[in-house]
């Protein structure tokens, strides 16, 4: 298969599309990695070349989410429920974050997100466990790494991982702690 996760995929969108219809030609599968933060018109360029659709979900409150991210998630979530309508396989994933999204609040409000937004037209759903480990890229780069006070029990933070995997798939949602999947899901 073929994953594209240059940058922002959709930023390249021409090109991503001229590689998938090649890809395409020569029965290669097709997976696009995005935050779907983008217009509508490149998705639905990329649709029929695409087999299957990573993203992230990282927080459900809009004003937290620009305070996070520096942008809002309706256009995200707009973006994931529409692509749940068209039968295209979607994996999402949640990077789990010491005191910014990892409360019940949000994963209930996610959960529900995912049941009746997207109508649980999700493959899988990833909790990814935050690590330190971008600190010395963010410092070889001159640039401030802002997680860096971001101090936590390791083994509590994991267990709450491991109860809110419990939570979801409770609500009938494939969940899993990582990225590891079986082949046949």
């Amino acid at each position: 298969g073929v994953t594209v996760s240059v940058g922002e995929p959709l930023l390249q969108s021409d090109f991503v599309l001229a590689l998938f219809k090649a890809c395409k030609q020569q029965g290669i599968h097709t997976c696009l990695e995005s935050s779907l933060y983008s217009n509508r018109n490149k998705i639905d360029k990329l649709l029929p070349y695409t087999d299957l659709f990573i993203a992230d979900i990282k927080l459900m409150d809009s004003k937290l989410h620009r305070k996070h991210t520096g942008v809002d998630n309706q256009k995200i979530l707009k973006n994931l429920k529409q692509l749940s309508k068209t039968g295209k396989e979607i994996i999402l994933r949640i990077p789990v974050i010491p005191t910014v999204n990892d409360n019940l609040d949000n994963i209930k409000a996610t959960a529900d997100f995912i049941a009746d937004e997207m109508v649980g037209k999700v493959r899988t759903l990833q909790l990814l466990s935050f690590m330190h480990l971008g600190e010395e890229k963010y410092e070889s780069l001159g640039l401030p790494y802002n997680m860096r006070d971001l101090n936590f029990d390791r083994f509590e933070f994991q267990n709450r991982v491991n109860n809110f995997a419990e939570y979801f798939n409770k609500r009938g949602i494939h969940c899993l702690v990582g990225t590891k999947e079986k082949a046949a899901v």
